[in-house]
């Protein structure tokens, strides 16, 4: 039976099989060994499809099927791809044995810029303190070592450093001296995301124009991914910078984001997180009545569609009836704000709007 599950296996391999299926005989014929490729191959097809966990128990599948092998470079290997998952759902304690796995099984000086590499990438999914000097040694490191996925990932990583000490010029200058790389090693997703808040910093510096000018990179980029959110993320972000330069620049950017909403296709949470922006701008020129009308949503689908930022309508619903002198009316949204600054989740962003 054995030897019949490996044959199915290697007929599998041979012409295209799908690979967990190929992994599922290579184990049932009791060669672990033969295993641990295809299942980070179904790791990371089940990655680009967004699977999330289904991708981790492949990759865990794989770790274990190396080890219990004895394989340490084929370990090394699906713990980074683990690793990778767990960016983007941090399981806690499990995430930092995999670091320490990974260090204590590094060999080579690829390796082991590899393992620090993940180390960094933890800190910074955590919102840890990051080194700035440490990662520049690494990047240099990766220079040297013509390792184009690592240059990409620490040069990722560094400039989100800067953004977060507030430093845009510096994160400006990391992604001037790596943008070719990071165009052909960054998804377009991920690259309008890093433009976009190295934008934000400078518009926190009051440096409008530049903050202006990244945005509108960043939206180019982000006009090439299927999914609208990402862009319509952006135009709101463009919409505020916009308020701080004059009502008109920002009242003509609100009919751009109406028009990209009936010629895109309809995406709810993007619309949605539009409005509340839309409505801020609105009430900036007294025009309450097509303020209020941005702002009317059914409350479910606000909770729906814009999670963790649904304090925003009732900001923008306090704030507009006390603009109308309603101040009745607006206790029944200050009191839901109340409530949800007790939420540690919800608190940061009512703060950051105080």
């Amino acid at each position: 039976a054995r030897h019949s599950h490996r044959s199915l296996a290697a007929w599998l391999q041979q012409h295209g099989g799908e690979p967990e299926r190929i992994a599922d005989h290579w184990q049932a014929g009791g060669d672990l060994a033969r295993s641990v490729e295809p299942l980070i191959e179904a790791g990371q097809r089940a990655t680009a499809r967004s699977f999330i966990a289904q991708a981790r128990d492949h990759f865990e599948r794989a770790v274990a099927a190396a080890r219990d092998s004895g394989q340490r470079e084929a370990e090394f290997e699906a713990l980074e791809a683990l690793q990778g998952n767990y960016v983007h759902d941090d399981p806690g304690a499990a995430h930092e044995a995999l670091i320490e796995r990974l260090q204590a099984l590094a060999r080579t000086p690829h390796e082991r810029l590899r393992a620090r590499a993940a180390a960094h990438a933890l800190r910074l999914r955590r919102g840890l303190t990051l080194d700035p000097t440490s990662l520049q040694a690494d990047l240099d490191e990766a220079i040297a070592l013509d390792d184009p996925p690592r240059i990409g990932e620490l040069a990722r990583t560094l400039m989100a450093c800067h953004v977060r000490l507030g430093d845009a010029d510096r994160a400006m200058e990391v992604l001037r001296a790596h943008e070719s790389l990071l165009q052909r090693e960054t998804d377009p997703f991920s690259r309008s995301v890093q433009i976009s808040s190295v934008a934000l910093v400078l518009a926190n510096q009051d440096r409008f124009a530049e903050a202006d000018s990244q945005l509108l990179r960043a939206l180019a980029i982000a006009d090439g991914i299927p999914d609208a959110n990402e862009a319509m993320a952006l135009c709101v972000n463009r919409l505020r910078i916009l308020r701080t330069q004059g009502r008109s620049a920002a009242l003509a950017w609100i009919e751009e984001i109406d028009r990209r909403h009936t010629v895109d296709v309809p995406n709810p949470r993007a619309w949605t997180q539009s409005r509340f922006a839309a409505c801020e701008t609105l009430r900036d020129a007294g025009r309450y009545g097509e303020a209020w009308i941005k702002l009317w949503q059914e409350r479910g689908k606000v909770a729906l569609h814009a999670s963790g930022v649904a304090p925003a309508w009732d900001v923008a619903e306090a704030g507009l009836w006390l603009d109308l002198g309603q101040h009745a009316r607006a206790v029944a949204p200050a009191q839901r704000l109340a409530r949800a600054a007790a939420d540690p989740a919800i608190a940061p962003w009512l703060r950051a709007r105080a």
